[in-house]
């Protein structure tokens, strides 16, 4: 089998393996439903992953791998840095869904694997927010590593719980109107943060 091809055939895998694990969590998951739906033998998939718990890490890696690629291309404004992640938030239910699916396993790879990216991502958000106290568009009291952890409690949650969030404010987090009224909310939000005292 060629390279291009073996590529092909584990992004597919990965791609089934990611639906059944987000559906049915780790322990739910059988091989058995990734080779069905994937329409590859079980043998195939024991090729190229050794276990399950093998394709679940390498689901994960490859899932939140995603989220990497995001943070560097932050916009300069506080406010189309929200906006910017509330766009990457709204594309990557996936992510979200599995992070929430891992969670609640009895032992959770999801941290572990996201530690490294989020550590890098936080890093580089702290030092964004350092730029902006020294201009003066952030209160200088107020501490990075909480600030980002509650935008992206913000950010997170109503994509997190769709069904709440629709329950609370009337419309699917998915929704133009969501998009837009919520979009006003983050932008009021981070006018907010420099008269903080």
């Amino acid at each position: 089998m060629r390279k291009r091809d073996s590529q092909k055939s584990i992004s597919h895998i990965l791609d089934i393996a990611a639906t059944i694990f987000i559906k049915n969590g780790k322990e739910g998951a059988r091989i058995d439903d990734v080779a069905h739906h994937s329409k590859f033998n079980k043998a195939l998939i024991y090729h190229y992953f050794k276990n399950k718990d093998d394709l679940y890490a390498k689901t994960l890696i490859n899932i939140l791998g995603k989220i990497k690629r995001g943070y560097k291309e932050l916009p300069p404004s506080l406010d189309g840095a929200l906006l910017f992640w509330l766009n990457k938030a709204e594309k990557s239910k996936e992510v979200i869904k599995i992070m929430l699916r891992d969670s609640l396993e009895d032992k959770p790879l999801g941290l572990k694997i996201i530690k490294d990216i989020l550590n890098e991502s936080y890093e580089h958000g702290e030092k964004e927010i350092r730029k902006k106290k020294n201009e003066g568009l952030i209160d200088p009291n107020i501490d990075e590593r909480y600030l980002l952890f509650l935008i992206t409690c913000i950010i997170i949650t109503p994509y997190s719980f769709p069904g709440l969030t629709k329950s609370i404010v009337g419309v699917s987090p998915y929704s133009k109107s969501f998009k837009t009224n919520f979009s006003l909310i983050l932008t009021q939000f981070s006018k907010g943060l420099k008269d903080v005292s």
